[in-house]
């Protein structure tokens, strides 16, 4: 995916140690570069008049800056994109309870009744291994995922003054509940890039290949379990009768 300028912007931002690894590089390929062609045309020129100060100053840079990319991969977690929303419209009227304009309007369906909102997350993972020179073992060498997501919520229209402002804390209050459910779906990426760059080397690829799709695909499914055992502990759910008459 091509990254514009805001993109690298946003990387040097949150990682800038890449950005002083990659400066301090820089300043050796121009001074390597700058005595090449200094030395084609005249006689020898350093960016210091001794030598020794110049490979010295070579030296340095090249372990500042091998040492900023050092603790940058180290320390390098991937960003995922926000959650995207989708709304249903849900039409107040007067003298009639928010939660039966609700109940009329979501098309939402969860353990068989009308739910109110909805985080549908989905993890893909991508790796990349490597095999023994004699093709006997095979091993991770490169792993990352994606998060895509989508949160559902209501939009209220046509209400008074007072259903708004009832609507409007509710709303918070599913949101919240809502972006809980996201987290789930960060943490599954999260632990599968860790626990599949973490596998031991295998005998050959096409195991390594099946233990790693299995383990994002267990890890998955046990995320989904926490979602689904966060709506049963959740006092929101409980509460929502309350919030919206």
């Amino acid at each position: 995916m091509r990254a514009d300028v805001t993109d690298l912007l946003k990387i040097f931002m949150f990682h800038p140690l890449l950005a002083f690894g990659i400066f301090f590089y820089i300043g050796i390929a121009a001074s390597l570069i700058t005595g090449k062609v200094s030395r084609r045309f005249t006689t020898p020129v350093y960016r210091y008049e001794e030598p020794a100060k110049f490979r010295n100053y070579l030296v340095v840079s090249f372990i500042l800056g091998t040492t900023c990319l050092f603790f940058t991969i180290k320390n390098w977690s991937t960003d995922y994109d926000p959650p995207e929303y989708s709304f249903y419209t849900v039409t107040a009227i007067p003298q009639q309870s928010l939660e039966t304009a609700l109940q009329t309007a979501s098309k939402i369906h969860y353990n068989h009744e009308i739910a109110y909102g909805m985080t549908l997350w989905d993890v893909k993972w991508h790796f990349q291994w490597s095999q023994g020179k004699h093709g006997d073992t095979c091993w991770i060498n490169n792993i990352y995922t994606t998060l895509n997501s989508t949160i559902v919520l209501p939009k209220l229209v046509n209400a008074s003054t007072d259903q708004q402002e009832k609507f409007t804390i509710f709303l918070d209050a599913l949101r919240a509940h809502q972006l809980a459910h996201y987290e789930f779906g960060k943490s599954a990426a999260q632990e599968i890039e860790k626990k599949i760059s973490d596998l031991p080397k295998m005998q050959d690829c096409a195991t390594l290949e099946a233990a790693g799709n299995a383990l994002g695909e267990e890890i998955v499914k046990k995320y989904q379990i926490k979602g689904q055992a966060y709506d049963i502990a959740n006092t929101f759910l409980r509460s929502q009768h309350a919030m919206l008459q």
